[in-house]
């Protein structure tokens, strides 16, 4: 990345308060830089959709501390959108209640920032909110925004970050008899707080001390399954006490991640000061402090170390694509106790059942009546026999007559298979490269790939709908050759159309990069052997450079083929948002693009019953 160039873009907005909205909640929106610069030409990330929150602590401001830093840089290195803003009686925003600011009313801050920005708040654009980061107090309203949102069975947040949150609201009791020891008497005390441009004493009201204080976070452990949380801490935290960090460890358990930072302060600086320019233990050199030979990075205001770079790389390895995806994994490999998501057919891989996913209204998909597969070339009778046993009735083959024809279809005993291309036209070698140049280039070029899916497929998505609303009880499998593009849109009409989360809708989708991992070599030896057939020419000459675009040390084949075999979280996610903005949503796709009759009687078949009064 050419350090040279503007990358940080921010705007402002006073967001309306959800209720009130002659109060302001004051916001800094940072943009991707790839929305104003060439990501091939650059080498940026490209720029998505996700939105990153991030919420202050007590007597801070949207732009405390590490805070902007620490936003810029996530944005920078991840292609997504930050908002960080005052709640309101802090920084710029409005003043509240007077009388006391309350977390109810922090929830409601959130809660106006996250309807904003979902509704198109920026430029008309819808952002989708993928992770909430609280320092502080910010933790524990993050928290109890998200219980809130199980309680209402409105969309959930599934990867939140705790810096420095307190777990026993009493501590903040206890620290506050400690300052202020006749505050009570007094009905509050004065606290040094960032508003309208400066520090000045901030009331803090009894029941401003009541709300926080009343928390008790053992309440997190009822969070959703698939939420995950990183808590970062300093080891050496003056506000937190030291058993609050591992409490939240042992209530959330493997959903749960701690990190501590060494001689950390709760905000994430050193506790040493280094102002000695002739000290025999440590050097004072360009910004930092050089100690046993090792430079860190120097607070000038504070003379300490900063650490909010240490912060902000365990931040971005929390959410880099990797670490996300197998987090999903991991916490996704079982429907229920008795039931595994992934299915071992031998031959046959990326082999899972689309069952199990929550509804956001709380229902949930039928278990083993939806699978999803790759390539069945290579099945054995065994394979065929696990197929058998899981009692599929219907198959369907999204793949190309001469896709069909090079291996041979899947034929189960009992089962019809239908073969339902899912692209108009057989493809040529030549043909072939041209159509996948999105699926080589980058991940970001993936939505090109799966508008002509959903436009070519209408008749193949039919088939398996209308087969679902007339045979609510019989099992389906369905696949195309990788088992990723062509069935993971289909996988994904079905979901939607179920009432599953978008976010977990994608993070499924995502799944294949683990699922296909036993044909990346029948992919490559096929992808080589499509490149071979194509003559020397300039159109392919011109084709290479298409998908190139000029990105140093980017080689056509090996980074092409990395881009083939990939599925990004964010790839289907965009496509999700065109289902919503070019056809109005899954439900108008289905009825009107794709001609399906009583919509709600499929998802009516989709989703498991509800368990009778007896059973609860």
């Amino acid at each position: 990345m050419t350090s040279e160039l503007q990358l940080d873009y921010e705007e402002n907005y006073n967001v309306p308060v959800l209720g009130d909205p002659e109060q302001v909640v004051s916001t800094v929106l940072t943009i991707p830089p790839a929305l104003y610069l060439d990501e091939f030409k650059y080498n940026l990330p490209p720029a998505t959709r996700r939105l990153i929150i991030f919420l202050h602590g007590i007597g801070a401001h949207k732009n405390f501390g590490f805070q902007p830093e620490l936003v810029r840089t996530v944005t920078k290195e991840l292609g997504v959108y930050t908002a960080r803003f005052d709640f309101r009686g802090c920084g710029d925003s409005s003043p509240g209640d007077p009388q006391a600011r309350t977390l109810e009313q922090d929830v409601e801050d959130l809660d106006s920032v996250i309807e904003f920005f979902s509704s198109g708040g920026h430029q008309g654009t819808p952002l989708n909110v993928d992770v909430i980061c609280g320092h502080s107090r910010g933790v524990i309203a993050m928290f109890n925004w998200a219980l809130r949102q199980q309680t209402l069975k409105k969309p959930q947040v599934y990867n939140l970050i705790n810096l420095a949150g307190r777990f026993d609201g009493r501590g903040y009791e206890r620290k506050a008899l400690k300052t202020h020891p006749d505050y009570k008497e007094k009905g509050g005390f004065n606290l040094s707080g960032y508003v309208n441009g400066r520090y000045r004493d901030v009331w803090c009201s009894l029941r401003e001390i009541e709300s926080v204080s009343s928390q008790d976070m053992n309440k997190v452990a009822n969070l959703d399954g698939l939420v995950q949380v990183l808590n970062v801490y300093g080891s050496v935290d003056e506000v937190i006490p030291p058993e609050d960090k591992y409490s939240y460890e042992k209530v959330l358990g493997k959903r749960g991640k701690l990190v501590v930072i060494d001689k950390a302060n709760h905000n994430f600086f050193g506790c040493q000061v280094y102002d000695d320019p002739n000290s025999p233990d440590y050097q004072l050199r360009d910004g930092n402090v050089i100690i046993d030979n090792k430079p860190y990075p120097l607070k000038r205001s504070r003379k300490a170390i900063d650490y909010s770079g240490e912060l902000t790389k365990i931040v971005l390895d929390w959410l880099s694509p990797e670490a996300s995806s197998q987090r999903f994994y991991e916490s996704s490999l079982y429907i229920d106790a008795n039931t595994p998501r992934w299915i071992n057919v031998d031959g046959l891989s990326n082999v899972r059942d689309l069952g199990g996913w929550k509804t956001i209204n709380g229902d949930k998909v039928r278990s083993r009546l939806l699978f999803r597969c790759a390539d069945p070339g290579r099945i054995t009778d065994s394979g065929i026999q696990t197929l058998h046993e899981l009692k599929i009735k219907a198959v369907f083959d999204l793949r190309s007559h001469e896709e069909r024809d090079e291996v041979g279809s899947l034929e189960i005993p009992g089962a019809t298979n239908f073969h339902v291309p899912a692209f108009d036209a057989n493809l040529s070698p030549l043909q072939a490269i041209k159509h996948y140049v999105y699926l080589l280039t980058s991940w970001s070029t993936y939505l090109q790939v799966y508008k002509d899916v959903l436009e070519s497929g209408v008749e193949a998505f039919k088939t398996v709908f209308e087969f679902l609303r007339d045979h609510p009880d019989e099992p389906i499998v369905f696949h195309c050759t990788a088992g990723k593009d062509r069935t993971g849109v289909a996988g994904m009409l079905i979901l939607l159309l179920a009432g599953v989360d978008p976010w977990i809708v994608a993070r499924e989708y995502e799944l294949t990069a683990v699922g296909l991992k036993p044909d990346h070599d029948t992919i490559r030896s096929k992808f080589f052997t499509a490149l071979k057939k194509m003559p020397e020419s300039d159109s392919k000459t011109r084709l290479i450079q298409g998908v190139v675009r000029g990105r140093a040390n980017w080689d056509f084949e090996e980074d092409g083929f990395q881009n083939l075999i990939s599925s990004r979280y964010e790839a289907l996610r965009a496509t999700i948002d065109w289902v919503n903005e070019h056809y109005g949503g899954v439900e108008k796709y289905l009825s009107d693009r794709v001609g399906l009759q009583d919509v709600d009687l499929v998802r009516a078949h989709l989703l498991a019953p509800k368990p009778s009064i007896t059973e609860i």
